[in-house]
């Protein structure tokens, strides 16, 4: 795989330098580069966190290009670069394929087949499962209080009968989001609890006789009307992480018709949440045929071409050098501790900066590839990718050597990755703190307080 890998960044050099400047060829590149390593993980774990990762970015760093190689480009004017096929070819490599190589390299190992879910299943202590319980039921609780108090705020029952306005910021439409992603984070626990103790008392699954679902089900009826889709899409992703990596492993040829599924019911969601009608009209099929979720990948994908056409515009790039990941730790401070934290944001203050030689987000989001190069061009890219690589994997191997850490390895994909590849660090560095780590961390220390007698 190696030898591969150095043979790949080799011929994508040279064809990068000395070729034709053909979108195509270069995405057949990409295609290439990733392709050997996709396979063989998916043959290991379909769920492997490496895996993930590179489909997530694959999706974004290759929405455009493959957009003009089909002639399915994004429509509005705004999108001032959205036809610059120079352009794209040069993000394609410094922001695709360059990353993605080093990314592999470094991840990639031949691990051996995952353990049986079987092994080191111990007995359950009640007074454990009791104490991991009251961690679960306070986080579904607060968030279903705050989820209440939101809708409260917005209107009542009368917000979900009004159309969905996309992008919306305000404070209590935050609120609800965040209340929603602390009931999910506090359900997927209580769910990772459930199948802990049927598998020691070799129970089968029966839903029904779980009490949580008949909490999140209602939510979920009310997010469909006016929700955000990525809170809800993290709260499934992370239901089947637990579901396959704590109870029974999901076979790939069941993860395809999920997928497939998922995308039919996120693009039915977007028309229905503006119409609300249930009635299947073409703007409908159009959006959950591919659509919806192609128009939510383009929009965010155009960022890293903006931000290349700043550094190639500009004799010289105020790079932010890492930044960025403070700006995480400073938007994870309450506002009410913090209220002009937004002020001290470093992405957005180079967003503001630069906006005058292009319109760097004209829809909002900011990709990954994106804001690396914001901190520092191609050599930052490679370095992240690098110590993001080692990262990864070092997560997935301890996930089957440490005790509970299927419940981070869920968490942590659920809850950080996908808003981590689309949105500004600062927002899923947030939620990598308040979603995943803190919450862990509770679980974890609850049930080893002692009580005195």
């Amino acid at each position: 795989m190696r030898a591969y890998i150095i043979v790949m960044y080799i011929l994508s050099f040279l064809y990068y330098k000395f070729g034709n400047g053909s979108i195509l060829v270069m995405l057949m590149f990409y295609i290439f580069s990733v392709a050997p390593f996709v396979v063989k993980r998916l043959k290991n774990d379909v769920f492997d966190i490496g895996l993930i990762f590179v489909a997530l970015y694959s999706l974004y760093i290759t929405s455009i290009p493959i957009g003009m190689v089909t002639g399915n480009t994004i429509e509005y004017e705004i999108f001032a670069l959205r036809y610059d096929v120079s352009l794209a070819y040069k993000v394609l490599y410094i922001s695709g394929i360059c990353p993605m190589l080093t990314f592999i390299l470094l991840y990639y190992n031949n691990d051996p087949v995952n353990k049986s879910l079987e092994e080191n299943v111990k007995e359950l202590n009640s007074l454990e499962v009791k104490r991991s319980k009251i961690v679960s039921y306070f986080f579904i609780l607060s968030g279903l209080v705050l989820y209440i108090f939101s809708i409260i705020k917005l209107g009542g029952l009368n917000y979900f009968k009004s159309s969905y306005v996309w992008n919306e910021t305000s404070a209590q439409k935050g609120l609800m989001n965040g209340a929603f992603q602390l009931l999910s984070v506090g359900t997927i626990i209580d769910f990772y609890i459930y199948l802990k103790t049927l598998k020691t008392s070799e129970e089968k699954l029966n839903i029904f006789k779980w009490r949580t679902i008949y909490i999140i089900v209602p939510v979920i009826v009310l997010n469909f009307f006016q929700g955000s889709r990525l809170p809800t899409l993290m709260f499934f992703l992370g239901m089947i992480l637990i579901y396959n990596s704590a109870y029974k492993k999901i076979p790939i040829r069941k993860v395809i018709p999920i997928a497939i599924v998922g995308v039919l019911l996120l693009g039915f969601w977007g028309y229905f949440r503006n119409s609300k009608s249930f009635k299947i009209t073409e703007d409908a099929k159009k959006l959950m045929f591919g659509g919806s979720v192609n128009y939510e990948l383009q929009y965010n994908s155009y960022t890293a071409m903006s931000v290349t056409k700043v550094i190639e515009s500009v004799d010289k790039v105020n790079y932010l050098k890492g930044l960025t990941i403070l700006d995480g730790i400073t938007y994870s401070i309450p506002r009410m501790i913090f209220k002009s934290k937004d002020n001290y944001i470093f992405t957005n203050r180079w967003i503001n900066d630069y906006n005058e030689e292009t319109l760097i987000a004209p829809l909002g989001g900011l990709n990954l590839s994106a804001q690396l190069l914001m901190n520092g061009g191609l050599v930052f890219s490679l370095i992240f990718m690098i110590v993001f690589g080692f990262l990864l994997h070092k997560i997935y191997l301890n996930t089957f050597k440490i005790e509970d850490s299927k419940l981070f390895y869920s968490l942590f994909i659920s809850q950080f990755m996908i808003s981590f590849v689309r949105d500004p660090m600062y927002i899923s560095i947030k939620y990598l703190i308040q979603f995943c780590i803190v919450p862990y961390i509770i679980y974890k220390l609850l049930p080893l307080i002692k009580v005195k007698n």
